[in-house]
């Protein structure tokens, strides 16, 4: 599931909690640091999401090129979005 610059695959899992992964490639920042700082964007966004996300997944968020979130503010509606758009999300 892709919405903009972020992609979103999901597993279900025998565990009952969800698990977050996020990967940022070279393509999306050439520097380690550049990199870093997306992930933790991405983590803090994810983070705020997590009450409202399903129980018993493992996600993957991928950003791909063209991701340029530098705030938890800016990448949290994003987030939310692809996670709603997955089905993920709590009714």
């Amino acid at each position: 599931m892709s919405n903009g610059r972020l992609f979103l695959k999901a597993a279900v899992t025998k565990n009952k909690d969800t698990r977050f992964g996020i990967v940022v490639s070279k393509q999306v920042a050439a520097k380690a640091t550049d990199r870093n700082r997306i992930k933790r964007v991405l983590r803090e966004a994810v983070k705020s999401c997590m009450p409202d996300v399903k129980d018993g997944y493992d996600v993957v968020l991928v950003a791909l090129p063209g991701f340029a979130a530098t705030s938890p503010k800016e990448a949290t509606p994003q987030v939310a979005g692809i996670i709603k758009k997955s089905s993920l999300s709590k009714p």
